[in-house]
């Protein structure tokens, strides 16, 4: 076979354009990876930050509410008064959204190295803070329903279970340790 010093360096030429395809190709793929991660990093973000912005404690609000739920049986507050509060409103919604924070970082679609640590120590507090306002509710037979508490926080148990995190104590754990009344 006659191969010509231009055949040579035609092959030279087609080899390095698949090399370049390749590595084109390969640059296109990281690309495509990379902005899903960092999409995966902006939703975390974001997801973090309006849970910050709306933040409660379940405690101290379902206490408050308990008390305010007394005066109402007492007479001494009024039941549109006790409707405005809005506690349980607030408190359901509290253990709904680290419930779904929970199922999306179990599932990888959150970034659980990006979630605050606001979110992450009340993912692993949740569990005890539902126990908690469930003997609020026990303590008093007719407040039975109260609170409108979630049945169970499976995705968050899940999660905490995968953490190996301190959590600061918080003024409420303090407070509510030794709470009976």
């Amino acid at each position: 076979m006659n191969v010509t010093k231009s055949d040579r360096i035609s092959l030279q030429i087609a080899g390095v354009a698949l090399i370049l395809s390749f590595l084109s190709s390969g640059f296109a793929v990281y690309q495509w990876w990379m902005s899903g991660r960092d999409e995966t990093i902006r939703a975390t973000i974001e997801i973090s930050n309006k849970f910050n912005d709306e933040a409660i404690d379940p405690r101290s609000l379902g206490k408050s509410y308990k008390v305010a739920f007394n005066q109402f049986q007492t007479g001494s507050m009024n039941l549109l008064d006790l409707q405005k509060l809005e506690a349980p409103i607030r408190i359901r919604k509290h253990f709904e959204q680290l419930e779904y924070i929970a199922y999306l970082a179990n599932r990888g679609k959150l970034d659980k190295n990006y979630l605050s640590q606001f979110i992450l120590c009340d993912i692993v507090r949740a569990s005890d803070d539902l126990k908690y306002l469930r003997t609020l509710e026990d303590e008093q037979p007719t407040a039975k329903g109260l609170l409108e508490l979630p049945d169970n926080v499976d995705e968050t148990t899940k999660f905490a279970k995968q953490q190996n995190l301190s959590c600061p104590i918080s003024e409420t754990d303090d407070q509510h340790s030794g709470d009976k009344d």
